[in-house]
């Protein structure tokens, strides 16, 4: 295939970018005029540069990032030879790297670097991903297609990348970028775009077509047909540059030889005759396209199936038409664009003449199979300006805050003016209240929150007590852990928050961990139920419907016997992992609590040395992408230190020194008490039992711990100084401690633990030596008779604590 005029010269403007004499090139040119096409064809020829396409050909407005999530995801999957893709490496086996490992890890616990604050924590981990894939690369280029189609939020990230305040990252110093666009609606991304123009070293504007390039298309069509001069000028002058739409008048003017008469038909003409020559199929296509133009100028074929509600084959058919039209192209198993943008436009114009049916249907579309999705819905019934739009608007920027851990300024700036004060107070109330609870400010975060009382959206008072319930969880008293399930009362169904789906199972989320603090198992499994219910009706479609239905197998421990949750955990972990060994991990963070979560049933499963191995995996991921700040890594150190000594991997002293690392740098929360718990017995194993008494005894103390509404607490410092003091010589206070848990222990779904304490009592009222720590660890069961069973852990002379990360 030849290449047209302008993408030869094109090449040679990227030629300097390919000699390091510049840095950026910003290349304009009209829609489908062959620029991504000359570019990725002239950058497979490149023998020495790695390449990264961040392309959004499917414009997704409001998905955060998804030019760089899809590049990396599809790092190998670009058709351009020089690809490079690096594997993790191995931790060193040898006995010093090993002995050393935890004393690396729980430094990296305490420090947390986000690169002078320029970044947020998706960027840091789209930057972190990029380090990891181009870490042996001496010179990156990055294709950014088609900008015009980029969220906002991606175009600041592009912005400061360009900048050169991100040159801290070692994958950017030595990067180039190669940046298209066409052309925007949105006056916002104008404005942005203008701004990454001017970072770029080199402009360079598309030449324009000519009858050479006119007659080209024709020859690589295998016409024989020849293109003269008046005809060229004629092709020129309406087809705007545009590819796709000369090729078409081409194929329409080789079938209609009559045309050619001084004039050629215009785009409508060509459409409405294709429409005309479909009859009542014809009519369909053009509703069906009329409500995907409202949508834009990429659009799911699920969302129109379903809003058009015609059947399948109906829908399928009418699709295939439209492909065959050419009015349509497909772009991947789900989503299609317009041929042509002007073609969207037409089918646009017909749809807003209709009045507000198609913005409302799109609207309840959405929320019905993209329930998260809040500021599409927001957009489209701010278009008929429904008053509900300024509750959506709120929950889309909350959800930024979720993930994001803040509110993107430049959509903060587009989306308050068009709120009403009122909603604007509330969002800054909790933003406010967000900040304080990453901070571990819980009190102060519960203090803004009952600020918000003014609210009255039943949406919006929803995400006030999921905020208020995470708060509350995070102590000891027994009055704040009542409160957490007391506060869902009034949540019963889904009309209670407007049928909003995404609000109502994130409250059914902390429903399921609330009765599990609250050790009300039988209403936690009904809470699963309902969950997996409403998940599965959606996973099909709906992404996030298939992430928390595998976040929900995450957390399936709180509920399920270790076996049982076995399981579920290794479901979790496949669908999170990356697909190939070597790839890096697209759902980063999930993945990494995965394996948090999975180690820690391995190790209640007996598995100890393959829970060390999955722990390792977890604290590689910290290593090779340091600059994330993975969350809760003091659980996963946790369980890698508990494997590791279970496993004689790792020495009771190297246990001492983390444990007392990561208890120096958390505040007093409940949580804290398990590592303190897990210390004071590596102190009973070093035989310093009256050291391991006090430590456990006090951290009570500290926290409060009169009643404890789950038992999981009370039942740590019972029976592990129950055991201490039987080791410091009183068999008696030993026996009673152990005696007064029969009661808690009867409560408790748990037969091995039952068996375990009174086991543990026998051995006490038999046994009348002493014994050190160490022989008191394997006092129901020598360790050489482990074989990989539950009965490996729970039978252990003392009470440890595996710990896993519920967190969505």
């Amino acid at each position: 295939m030849n290449y047209l005029l302008p993408q030869k010269l094109l090449h040679k403007q990227l030629q300097p970018l390919i000699d390091n004499d510049i840095r950026s090139i910003f290349i304009e040119g009209n829609i489908n005029s062959g620029k991504k096409y000359a570019i990725h064809a002239y950058m497979s020829e490149q023998e020495n540069s790695s390449v990264i396409n961040f392309s959004s050909e499917i414009n997704f407005d409001e998905r955060e990032y998804y030019p760089f999530f899809c590049g990396i995801e599809n790092v190998n999957k670009l058709d351009i030879n020089k690809l490079i893709v690096h594997s993790i490496d191995d931790i060193s086996q040898n006995e010093n790297a090993k002995m050393k490992f935890p004393l690396y890890f729980v430094k990296k616990i305490l420090s947390k670097n986000h690169k002078s604050g320029v970044f947020n924590e998706k960027e840091i981990e789209i930057l972190a991903k990029l380090e990891n894939i181009l870490k042996k690369s001496s010179s990156n280029i990055f294709i950014c297609s088609d900008i015009q189609n980029w969220d906002t939020t991606s175009l600041s990230f592009l912005l400061v990348l360009l900048d050169g305040r991100s040159q801290q990252f070692e994958c950017l110093t030595n990067s180039k970028f190669i940046i298209t666009y066409s052309s925007s609606d949105s006056l916002e991304k104008k404005e942005k775009i203008k701004e990454i123009q001017k970072k770029c070293e080199r402009k360079y504007r598309m030449t324009k077509l000519d009858l050479t390039d006119f007659q080209t298309l024709a020859d690589n069509m295998t016409y024989n047909f020849k293109i003269e001069k008046e005809l060229g000028e004629l092709i020129g002058a309406v087809t705007n540059d545009n590819i796709s739409y000369i090729k078409m008048i081409i194929s329409e003017l080789v079938d209609q030889p009559n045309y050619i008469s001084g004039t050629i038909p215009s785009l409508e003409e060509i459409l409405q005759k294709r429409l005309l020559e479909f009859g009542a199929s014809g009519k369909q296509i053009k509703e069906v396209l009329e409500y995907a133009s409202i949508i834009g100028y990429s659009f799911s074929a699920i969302e129109l199936e379903k809003v058009t509600q015609l059947n399948r084959d109906e829908f399928i058919s009418i699709i295939e038409q439209a492909n065959n039209l050419k009015l349509i192209a497909e772009k991947n198993d789900e989503y299609y664009n317009f041929a042509l943008q002007v073609i969207r436009k037409m089918f646009e114009m017909q749809a807003k003449n209709k009045g507000i049916k198609y913005y409302t249907d799109l609207a309840a579309i959405i929320k019905e199979i993209r329930p998260a999705e809040y500021l599409r819905r927001a957009w489209y019934l701010k278009e008929i300006n429904s008053i509900e739009a300024d509750d959506l608007f709120v929950l889309g920027l909350l959800k930024q805050i979720r993930e994001f851990k803040l509110i993107n300024p430049d959509k903060r700036k587009e989306i308050e003016p068009l709120i009403s004060i009122e909603h604007a107070r509330y969002l800054d109330l909790m933003e406010n209240a967000y900040n304080f609870y990453y901070e571990e400010e819980y009190e102060k975060a519960k203090s803004v929150l009952r600020q918000t009382r003014f609210m009255n959206s039943k949406k919006l008072q929803a995400e006030v007590t999921i905020l208020l319930s995470h708060c509350l969880s995070k102590t000891l008293h027994v009055a704040d852990r009542t409160y957490a399930i007391e506060i869902f009362e009034a949540y019963n169904d889904i009309s209670s928050v407007d049928n909003e789906k995404d609000i109502f199972e994130r409250i059914l989320f902390r429903k399921l961990t609330s009765y599990t603090h609250a050790g009300k198992k039988e209403d936690g499994l009904k809470i699963e139920a309902t969950l997996n219910g409403m998940l599965r009706e959606r996973e099909q479609y709906d992404e996030q419907a298939k992430h928390n239905l595998n976040n929900l197998r995450r957390i399936s421990n709180a509920l399920h016997d270790s076996n049982h949750s076995l399981y579920f955990m290794q479901e979790a972990v496949n669908y999170f992992k990356p697909e190939l060994p070597n790839e890096v991990p697209v759902h980063l963070v999930d993945y990494y609590k995965s394996l948090c979560n999975y180690s820690g049933t391995l190790i209640m499963c007996g598995e100890f040395e393959k829970s060390f191995e999955f722990a390792k995996k977890a604290k590689k991921l910290e290593i090779e992408f340091k600059e994330v700040d993975f969350p809760r890594q003091q659980i996963v150190m946790n369980n890698y230190l508990l494997s590791g000594y279970l496993s004689n991997l790792l020495s009771i002293e190297e246990c001492i020194d983390s444990y007392h690392r990561i208890i120096d740098t958390m505040n007093v929360i409940a949580e804290r008490l398990f590592f303190t718990s897990n210390l004071s017995i590596f102190y009973a194993l070093d035989n310093r039992f009256e050291e391991a008494k006090i430590l456990l005894e006090s951290e009570a103390d500290v926290q409060q711990l009169k009643v404890d509404l789950e038992g999981l607490y009370n039942y740590r410092i019972v029976a592990n100084t129950g055991v201490y003091d039987f080791l410091l010589g009183d068999k008696k206070a030993g026996i009673e401690k152990l005696e007064s848990l029969r009661n808690y222990l009867s409560k408790v779904d748990d037969p091995l633990m039952n068996e375990k304490n009174e086991q543990l009592i026998e051995k006490m009222k038999t046994f009348h030596e002493s014994l050190t720590g160490e022989e008191w660890l394997h006092v129901i069961q020598p360790k050489k008779t482990f074989n990989k069973t539950e009965r490996d852990y729970y039978y252990l002379g003392y009470a440890f604590t595996t710990l896993y990360n519920w967190d969505l």
